[in-house]
């Protein structure tokens, strides 16, 4: 295979201008050229260029590979369970990899994840992650989609990881000193304003109620805590024994809430923290399943009463 990632930043001949199909050069020798279907094209494009190999083994499309990624930036979130019509491949980038030491696929579905910052093989059982340079390359990304890259990456990680938002006053960068602190200030619009200007880090909008209280005071803005307290219990549908687990439960490394989608096994992994833990009683899958041996039965310990708290990550 020929690939070399350092030839990305050298290849602005093979790009074209925006609004056209992208292809490779027939004549790039960096490029490992194959007679194979584009495993990217999940749409049925049928572009027209010819198909080339990514690290993975894998051949991809230049048109393909730049909206594969982009839907990795763009949609590595969900609020509910794919429906029954979405390819695997579709669902591998909206609940996450595959771990081949499992039996079973986990699936994780989120509230707040903003989107992706890696780039993963689209296709079932590959886990490969590309580099960004071999997506730039392979990709033939113009400047402006490798900067729009560069942005989407970022906001994704400061989102995600950084506890950063962008105010809902003025759009600017705010970094969240306090993680159990909901009410936020905003200090550029406290500056224009000549007010304190504050808002909600759940719902991003200005925050409405008198301090000390801990409800931002908009309506529809509902803390997790009444979430985990309110939702319904779960029916799994194949494992076996469970009965009283809440629907939705905090992550216990990371505490972004997590849905299960009923199916398949007990075990999830979380999207923000990449953790995978027991849905039923919520101990990482590695020490439930040390006790129990089974990830479709009963847990030992039995089901972990509702959550009264959201744990807070501690990134060391």
């Amino acid at each position: 295979m020929g690939n070399k990632l350092s030839a990305g930043r050298k290849r602005q001949k093979t790009r074209v201008s925006p609004g056209r199909e992208k292809r490779y050069d027939s004549n790039d020798v960096s490029l490992n050229f194959v007679d194979a279907d584009d495993v990217l094209d999940f749409l049925c494009e049928d572009y027209a260029s010819l198909r080339a190999t990514m690290s993975c083994g894998h051949a991809v499309t230049p048109m393909s590979l730049t909206a594969w990624c982009r839907r990795q930036l763009d949609e590595v979130r969900a609020s509910a369970s794919p429906s029954s019509g979405t390819s695997e491949r579709y669902r591998r980038g909206l609940v996450g990899r595959h771990r081949r030491k499992t039996p079973v696929q986990p699936n994780a579905f989120d509230f707040s994840i903003r989107g992706g910052y890696k780039f993963v093989c689209g296709q079932t059982d590959c886990d490969v992650e590309w580099p960004f340079e071999e997506v730039q390359k392979m990709a033939l990304l113009t400047p402006e989609e490798i900067e729009e890259f560069d942005q989407k990456i970022f906001q994704n990680v400061a989102s995600n990881f950084l506890d950063i938002k962008c105010c809902p006053g003025c759009s600017s960068r705010v970094a969240r000193t306090d993680r159990c602190d909901q009410n936020v200030e905003c200090k550029v619009c406290t500056a224009k304003q000549r007010r304190t200007f504050t808002f909600c880090w759940r719902c991003l909008r200005e925050w409405n109620a008198a301090a000390p209280s801990k409800d931002c005071g908009n309506g529809d803005c509902q803390d997790p805590l009444e979430i985990l307290e309110s939702c319904p219990d779960i029916t799994f549908e194949v494992v076996q024994g469970v009965t009283g687990c809440p629907s939705i439960r905090a992550c216990p490394t990371c505490g972004l809430l997590v849905r299960h989608d009923k199916t398949r096994c007990k075990n999830v992994v979380c999207l923000r923290c990449k953790v995978e833990f027991c849905f039923a009683c919520l101990k990482r899958t590695s020490e439930c399943a040390d006790k129990d041996g089974s990830y479709y039965a009963r847990c030992y310990s039995g089901v972990a009463p509702r959550q009264r708290d959201i744990p807070v990550w501690k990134m060391t």
